[in-house]
């Protein structure tokens, strides 16, 4: 993006939105595989009642638990900076690659919109 003399349009959803329409999407968690990924929906669709437990919280329906599974949150920034929109290694909380992203938004994009207001 940076490197290239292109001009760059870009559409955003409001996360609430995006992390329904990514579990709708066949938990979507691009960055998660093998067992991983396995454990991620075992957690998700396994859950009791409707409700999960992750580390002490436990979550009354499978789109919290999905929402709230180690390494899905962040999923934006981390695509907006080249990296898949799980993350597998760290399981981080989505907030390591903000200023990036931030700055991408900010300073390398030509056109931003939101789904919601256009």
């Amino acid at each position: 993006l940076m490197t290239h003399n292109i001009t760059v349009a870009a559409f955003f959803r409001q996360p609430e939105e995006r992390i329904i329409s990514a579990y709708k999407d066949a938990l979507h968690a691009n960055g998660f595989a093998g067992t991983d990924f396995k454990n991620f929906v075992t957690k998700v669709r396994g859950a009791r009642n409707g409700q999960c437990k992750i580390g002490n919280r436990i979550y009354l329906n499978p789109v919290q638990c999905f929402a709230n599974y180690p390494g899905i949150a962040g999923c934006m920034s981390r695509m907006l900076t080249g990296q898949k929109c799980a993350d597998a290694l760290f399981h981080e909380a989505g907030l390591e690659n903000v200023a990036e992203a931030v700055d991408i938004i900010l300073n390398h994009l030509d056109f931003v919109g939101l789904t919601e207001d256009w």
